[in-house]
């Protein structure tokens, strides 16, 4: 058997080339799986924290508002239901519709009666469509209102800015109402808010999915 200058026959060198080869591969695919593992990881960690800020932004609206509203107390020509005059918006397990209180452009708080402070209000509706979450604002016409009428995106225009989208991938969100009792009653008696969002996404093949929930408690009269 013919060998090297370092005393290896061409046999040996053969199998050592093939044993590198293979350990070679084995640690990048371990290198391989171990970057897939901790990127699903991490996205399940965003994907959770993102639901998280997401019911948070929604939390500081209720803190600002007075109650939750059956069906929208201002009109809205793009509500669900065009037939009842832009009142067709209505508070259910996966729609939420809130009073908040008004603030000027200099972020102060505006009274419909400020002998008894009874604050003016916008209506602020949180709703599901094609997966997204979406927040609408109907304005109060009010003088000096800081916000304005938001409007489907396909009918956005200088004048009436897009809804806000909140989140995308939406898998699930889920309201319970509950009276100071904590007795779970219809949206309108409500005291507070439970909500419930799953996302989810896909990443290298695998589905992900994430879950938060959260209360939240009306605290603006």
């Amino acid at each position: 058997m013919k060998t090297n200058n370092n005393g290896f026959t061409i046999l040996e060198l053969l199998i050592a080339v093939s044993i590198s080869s293979l350990l070679f591969i084995g640690i990048m695919n371990f290198l391989a799986i171990s970057i897939r593992d901790n990127s699903i990881r991490q996205a399940k960690i965003d994907l959770l924290r993102e639901a998280q800020l997401t019911l948070d932004t929604i939390s500081k609206d209720v803190k600002l508002s007075s109650n939750v509203l059956s069906m929208n107390s201002i009109a809205d020509p793009y509500s669900p239901s065009s037939a009842i005059e832009g009142m067709g918006w209505e508070s259910s397990d996966d729609t939420l519709i809130i009073a908040k209180a008004v603030e000027d452009l200099d972020g102060n708080i505006q009274f419909e009666d400020p002998n008894r402070y009874i604050t003016a209000k916008n209506n602020i509706i949180f709703f599901v469509q094609d997966n997204n979450l979406y927040k609408r604002t109907i304005a109060n016409q009010v003088a000096n209102n800081r916000v304005a009428t938001t409007c489907p995106e396909s009918a956005n225009s200088s004048t009436c800015p897009k809804d806000v989208k909140l989140a995308e991938g939406i898998d699930g969100f889920e309201l319970k109402y509950f009276d100071g009792m904590n007795n779970e009653v219809l949206p309108e008696q409500a005291r507070s808010v439970e909500a419930t969002l799953e996302l989810s996404k896909t990443k290298y093949n695998h589905n992900i999915s994430a879950e938060y929930t959260t209360r939240m408690v009306f605290r603006n009269e």
